[in-house]
């Protein structure tokens, strides 16, 4: 990539940095949050705005995940995926092995 391309990049970041800002943060919040800070210390963006952005990104990306995490767990239990070998019993045993080693099951 050219440099002329990261140069127009900035400004186009900059000008659509709450919509992105809110993207990313609902990915990975806390980095994001300190670099809207940062970005809001220089003047580029609202500090008010960042945390409202923030807040909602994280919270919102937190129910996402439980919200998939809790359908992978009806649909492990109504058997919908044992096409996948994810049996019930299987994911009984990673649960106890995570509760008896968890830095060996990690």
């Amino acid at each position: 990539m050219h440099t002329t391309d990261f140069a127009s990049l900035v400004p186009w970041v900059i000008n659509h940095g709450y919509l992105l800002f809110f993207i990313v943060a609902v990915i990975e919040g806390p980095l994001v949050t300190a670099a809207g800070g940062v970005a809001a210390a220089l003047g580029y963006y609202n500090i008010y705005l960042i945390i409202l952005l923030a807040v909602a990104g994280d919270v919102g990306g937190d129910f996402f995940y439980y919200s998939i995490g809790s359908l992978a767990n009806k649909s492990i239990k109504s058997g919908r995926l044992n096409f996948l070998g994810i049996t019930h019993k299987r994911v009984e045993y990673i649960e106890k092995l995570l509760h008896k080693r968890t830095g060996r099951a990690v």
